[in-house]
């Protein structure tokens, strides 16, 4: 009988091999406004950079080296009154991260001679901008993606690459089903319990169902699906992992939590 698992981890290792070598790095797009040179080149060594223009019709993260005094209390009561404003308005509707520098507030520059509530006034309008979802960072360097929309790597370009292998790989000819697969399947459950892959925890009083399959390179719906009469709730798996798209729609479907380790 032919060791599939064995046959993939192979496989999927010299693809590692192969993709490593290419070097293969695919940047976000970020859009930058308000900026001057220095500033541009210190975002082109991580991002796709453009200066905003009104052609400009989406991106991957807004960045704004400075805010003046009245695009922020424009920003600040949702409204945009030039073409810049009305763009981060829409990038920020449109769930796309949007950074300022904090330093380079202008408001900022008046702390020692505005009137104390005028300034404070301005102090608000910050904090309500960064309640609509606009991080303020110390400097340019403190720009980042979180986990899921962070610039393409290696890892994830590999998991982009091998889709179509992984479809052809992980569908077995029908003559390779096993016809006890009741009878291997609730033998290969007790060998996760007994691994301590498959346990059963508890989280404010409430019964959760993990799987932690972080050991394992590439995730097939074949190693998911036994599980599906466990009523499984949580699935932790490598960060590095290649998750097949079978699998995917089995954690999308049977609305799992997966943790990436």
């Amino acid at each position: 009988m032919v060791d599939y698992d064995y046959l993939v981890n192979n496989l999927v290792d010299e693809l590692y091999k192969k993709l490593s070598e290419l070097e293969i790095r695919i940047r976000p797009k970020a859009v930058v406004l308000w900026a001057n040179e220095e500033e541009l080149e210190d975002l082109k060594d991580r991002f796709e950079v453009s200066e905003f223009s009104e052609e400009i019709r989406g991106c991957d993260v807004v960045v704004v080296p400075r805010l003046s005094m009245e695009s922020l209390c424009n920003l600040a009561f949702g409204r945009g009154n030039s073409s810049e404003e009305k763009f981060i308005l829409e990038m920020l509707m449109k769930g796309k991260k949007v950074f300022a520098l904090r330093n380079n507030l202008e408001y900022k520059r008046y702390k020692t001679t505005a009137p104390k509530f005028l300034y404070n006034k301005y102090v608000d309008y910050e904090t309500e901008i960064c309640q609509y979802g606009i991080k303020l960072v110390d400097d340019l360097s403190c720009i980042y993606l979180d986990k899921e929309t962070r610039y393409i790597s290696q890892d994830k370009a590999t998991r982009t690459d091998v889709k179509q292998i992984k479809n052809d790989i992980i569908r077995k000819p029908e003559n390779c089903i096993n016809r006890n697969r009741d009878i291997e399947t609730d033998r290969d459950i007790e060998q996760d319990r007994t691994r301590n892959r498959y346990k059963v925890k508890y989280k404010d009083n409430i019964e959760i169902k993990s799987l932690d399959l972080s050991e394992k390179r590439l995730i097939t719906e074949s190693s998911l699906r036994k599980y599906k009469s466990e009523e499984l709730q949580e699935l932790i798996v490598d960060k590095n992992s290649i998750i097949t798209p079978l699998a995917s729609d089995f954690v999308r479907i049977h609305h799992l939590n997966l943790i990436r380790v």
